[in-house]
């Protein structure tokens, strides 16, 4: 069965690549692998960091002060 995959070209510094090498080699993970698991990764803090901003613009908008959003983040993200 075929993935739905895109291949992407990307440029990255050697010193960066020599590096993700040692941890391929640490993790037994190809580039690829390392590759997807580091945008998942970004992708899914930059949702939390959006998810955060506006929970905070809200809560101050509603003068909710004093009240702990990384808390109720937290457990409705759980």
């Amino acid at each position: 069965m075929a993935k739905d995959i895109k291949i992407v070209s990307v440029s990255i510094p050697t010193k960066l690549v020599q590096e993700l090498d040692r941890v391929c080699d640490l993790e037994f993970k190809n580039r690829s692998e390392l590759y997807r698991e580091a945008l998942r990764q970004f992708l899914k803090l930059r949702r939390w960091q959006k998810l955060r901003e506006y929970s905070t613009a809200k809560a101050a908008a509603a003068g909710a002060d004093g009240v702990d959003l990384e808390a109720i983040i937290a457990e409705l993200t759980v």
